[in-house]
């Protein structure tokens, strides 16, 4: 996916999905290996997490993210499900 083709064609559930599971390794990917604390904590300045949210993202195991990630749910589902 690129950033034109989501300026130009916008997002759809899928797409959103995959912004979102990458977004979620790139956190991954900072957590653990980043051994430096003042590049982690630099990191969390700029994305607004706290150094504990880094370790509960470094947690999450390759089926958390397939089960989050293969929930597509159209915007109606959604806000159904956020009013639960």
């Amino acid at each position: 996916m690129s950033y034109s083709s989501i300026l130009t064609q916008g997002l759809n559930a899928e797409g959103v999905n995959n912004l979102m599971k990458s977004v979620v390794e790139l956190l991954q990917d900072i957590a653990k290996n980043t051994s430096n604390q003042v590049t982690k904590s630099a990191w969390s300045e700029i994305l607004n997490m706290t150094l504990s949210d880094f370790r509960a993202v470094s947690n999450l195991t390759s089926t958390d993210i397939s089960s989050i990630y293969g929930s597509n749910v159209t915007y109606q589902s959604a806000l159904n499900e956020t009013s639960n």
